[in-house]
């Protein structure tokens, strides 16, 4: 948006605002042999719309958790950005 009403110029920019919503869940599993262990999960709603659904599974094998951040990449991906992180060098 552009206004040159006063003899000088603004420039204003819009952006659009979004309400992304993380419901988490959790997954526990007991396991004789292996001990307990959990998980993470949850739902992502964008704007009142479920997008995103991720089932924690606690297992003592091939378990499924995802982090609440994890959760925030996987949907801004899919509402089309392109998320970068940047870990920095390491030694390791």
């Amino acid at each position: 948006m552009f206004d040159s009403s006063q003899g000088y110029h603004i420039f204003y920019i819009v952006a659009a605002e979004v309400k992304i919503e993380i419901t988490t869940l959790e997954d526990t599993h007991d396991c004789e042999t292996c001990g307990s262990s959990w998980a993470s999960g949850g739902i992502v709603e964008v704007d009142g719309e479920q997008i995103l659904y991720k089932e924690p599974v606690a297992h003592c094998y091939a378990g499924e958790s995802y982090s609440v951040t994890e959760l925030l990449i996987l949907t801004l991906q899919l509402l089309g950005h392109e998320v970068v992180i940047d870990v920095g060098s390491s030694n390791v």
